[in-house]
């Protein structure tokens, strides 16, 4: 590896039961499925054999689990940062699409409009608002592990505002590719210049075969 090039290898965290049941999940936290335990396993299990020289996750549940698996395979101590957070959804939280839209039709209009990425949902958080914490914390973890290959598990809405960065997509152009939960991605710093060499690898889990 080029000791000048930083890599962050991206996992989003293991299935919950709100992920199966199509809830906003934000800054709450529902129990990880037995799926998604045997996925932070498979994950573990890719990552066992490369090289990791720090391992980071978000505070909430469903990340510490699947970053444990992670741990015990690599035998890389987990360090927690809050920063890596999923985007707060305020009152959607808990909520599936449709009895948000039911319940706050002006809202879910303002959080689905043309300048959606702006609208700060009541009691959470705007699309940038996450777009420029995710931006700083990955920036701060690239630039604390020069040369050095870490491993980060996150969410899936804060990894898609961080490739809209990575690759010059504008804010507004929302998950035009797909994240699953425990895939993996690696993205990698050289210098200033931020690029993707993976993007959602799911080989692991076995969902093709």
């Amino acid at each position: 590896m080029d000791s000048s090039v930083t890599r962050l290898l991206l996992v989003r965290h293991s299935e919950t039961q709100w992920n199966r049941e199509g809830r906003y999940q934000g800054q709450q936290d529902s129990p990880v499925t037995p799926e998604g335990l045997a996925q932070a396993e498979a994950v573990a299990g890719r990552l066992r054999n490369v090289r990791v020289d720090a391992l980071y996750a978000s505070d909430l549940g469903r990340c510490i689990t699947t970053a444990r698996a992670i741990e015990r395979a690599t035998g890389v101590p987990l360090r927690v940062e809050e920063r890596l957070r999923e985007r707060n959804h305020g009152l959607f939280e808990g909520l599936t699409k449709a009895e948000v839209k039911q319940r706050y039709p002006d809202a879910y209009a303002e959080y689905r409009g043309p300048y959606g990425s702006d609208y700060v949902l009541p009691g959470g958080e705007s699309r940038r608002q996450v777009y420029d914490r995710a931006v700083a914390v990955m920036q701060d973890l690239a630039e604390g592990h020069r040369g050095e290959q870490i491993a980060v598990v996150g969410h899936a809405g804060f990894f898609y505002v961080f490739f809209n960065f990575v690759m010059h997509v504008p804010i507004d152009v929302r998950n035009v590719f797909t994240i699953r939960n425990c895939s993996l991605s690696m993205v990698s710093l050289d210098g200033t210049r931020w690029r993707v060499e993976t993007l959602g690898d799911v080989c692991h889990l076995g969902i093709f075969a």
